[in-house]
């Protein structure tokens, strides 16, 4: 069975926590946007300017960064046999949320 989930929620509301433990319990991958943007702060990485720019003045990183990322993720899970997600972190706004 394929699952998709997305955690929202107010800031210190604890989503990660519960991605994680439904994660474990519907044995598919809990995709954090937090995660895919630290692992892609690092000098060498082509975005590396853009997520820092962001994160130093205090803005949330560019919807076309977060939506690049999210799409590499989930086309490489989709090619390693994984069946389903939960999303943590995204949609940020109602505007994401509708697809507008």
């Amino acid at each position: 069975m394929e699952y998709k989930w997305a955690f929202i929620g107010n800031p210190g509301a604890k989503k990660h926590v519960y991605a994680g433990k439904l994660s474990k319990l519907l044995q598919v991958p809990h995709i954090s946007i937090a995660s895919l943007v630290r692992q892609d702060l690092h000098p060498r990485s082509s975005l590396y300017k853009q997520i820092a720019n962001a994160v130093n003045n205090g803005k949330f990183v560019p919807e076309n960064v977060i939506f690049g990322l999210l799409s590499e993720r989930l086309e490489a899970g989709y090619y390693r046999g994984e069946c389903g997600f939960i999303l943590n972190g995204i949609p940020r706004s109602v505007r994401q949320a509708v697809g507008s």
